[in-house]
């Protein structure tokens, strides 16, 4: 008994155990390579689905066939916009927003805001059927919007409404 402790304390049985260990960091590094690649394949799809979630949520309506819902849906999306171009919005009516729209932009552009809130006034609160005509229009803001918005963007901010504010 003693001479078999001897000859597991003289080092010998320690080759067998670090020859084991080598088995086990090998496999631990496999599994840690295969959790890598998933992760790498995994990671990106779940995160281009959220935005892709948050993308379809924002521009919910803007596609109708449907005019006045159609219209219902550009403007608030259209101030979205106005809002990354510098637009202090807060909790207040869009009509409320005239003024601010005048100071980061022009008076034109102000003036043709307050044309397209009326639509979407009509749009929104009467009865009254709006017209291809009418969602051209506000088609036409909202594109002009975008492009005038973008234009003035840097790259960091073009990131940022692509990956976080998803519009």
């Amino acid at each position: 008994n003693k001479e078999k402790n001897k000859d597991n304390s003289d080092g010998s049985g320690d080759q067998s155990f670090l020859g084991g260990g080598i088995k086990n960091m090998k496999v631990w590094i496999v599994l840690g390579l295969i959790l890598l690649t998933a992760m790498i394949l995994f990671i990106p799809a779940v995160i281009h689905d959220r935005l892709e979630k948050k993308r379809k949520k924002n521009r919910q309506g803007i596609n109708s066939k449907d005019p006045k819902a159609a219209v219902c849906a550009m403007f608030p999306y259209t101030v979205k916009w106005l809002k990354e171009a510098g637009l202090k919005t807060g909790n207040v009516p869009f009509a409320d927003l005239v003024e601010g729209v005048r100071e980061i932009s022009t008076d034109e552009y102000s003036r043709e805001y307050s044309k397209m809130l009326i639509k979407w006034k009509e749009a929104a609160y009467s009865d009254y059927d709006l017209n291809e005509e009418d969602r051209s229009a506000m088609k036409d803001f909202m594109e002009r919007t975008i492009a005038d918005v973008r234009e003035k963007m840097s790259f960091a901010e073009k990131m940022r409404v692509r990956f976080v504010t998803a519009l």
